[in-house]
């Protein structure tokens, strides 16, 4: 009897315990991330850039998508990384703008200083099974400000 006291009280405090925790992409509508989607987000990017700045490239595409990893192997990850984003491997920093929930994907700006250059990333991230996972990033070189 003793024993299923403990059991109970055990299941009752797990239970207690969660029922403060929300999943910020339990359901997503379309507009501004909110402010615990957005930190979710950046702490998720700025993982992976984390990553690729140590050249774990494994590490890194962890933080893929799911629907990415099946198309995309490690090797050719880190073959895309070098000859295409390799601005994310030699960053000295970068910063987070927009983002935006869009037909159940979420759309994130992301400035990455590299050298005397900047880039504005566009990142496509999917909420799979497994959670949240980056689908996408392209960029352009950002726009800097012309004093005359």
């Amino acid at each position: 009897m003793r024993f299923k006291k403990i059991i109970f009280f055990f299941l009752l405090a797990s239970l207690l315990s969660s029922c403060g925790k929300s999943d910020p992409f339990s359901a997503l509508v379309d507009g501004p991330c909110s402010s615990s989607q957005t930190q979710e987000i950046n702490d998720h990017i700025a993982s992976q850039i984390g990553f690729l700045a140590q050249k774990d490239f494994k590490n890194a595409y962890s933080y893929a998508a799911d629907s990415f990893q099946e198309n995309i192997s490690l090797n050719q990850f880190e073959e895309i990384i070098n000859k295409e984003y390799l601005m994310l491997v030699e960053n000295t920093g970068f910063s987070f703008s927009a983002c935006e929930i869009l037909k159940n994907q979420v759309l994130q700006e992301v400035l990455i200083e590299s050298g005397d250059e900047e880039f504005l990333f566009y990142y496509v991230l999917v909420i799979e099974e497994s959670g949240l996972g980056v689908l996408s990033a392209a960029f352009k070189p950002a726009a800097k400000d012309v004093t005359i």
